[in-house]
């Protein structure tokens, strides 16, 4: 099962990547299990993801202040 906090945690982790082979590595994994889902859970996936995406932006504007 996958739970909220891992994609919110693969969400963070690919905005935070810093070269093309690992942002490609969590793009797959994301891919990955969104295919394995219905098409409502991937909203709710894709949702979450972008919440731990939208924190990893966060965290570096912090950090550049």
């Amino acid at each position: 099962m996958i739970t909220q906090s891992t994609l919110i945690n693969l969400g963070y982790k690919y905005e935070r990547t810093k070269s093309i082979t690992d942002s490609r590595s969590v793009a797959y994994d994301i891919r990955s299990i969104l295919e394995r889902l219905t098409l409502e859970d991937q909203a709710e996936a894709r949702r979450l993801i972008e919440i731990g995406r939208a924190e990893a932006r966060e965290n570096i504007k912090i950090n550049l202040n």
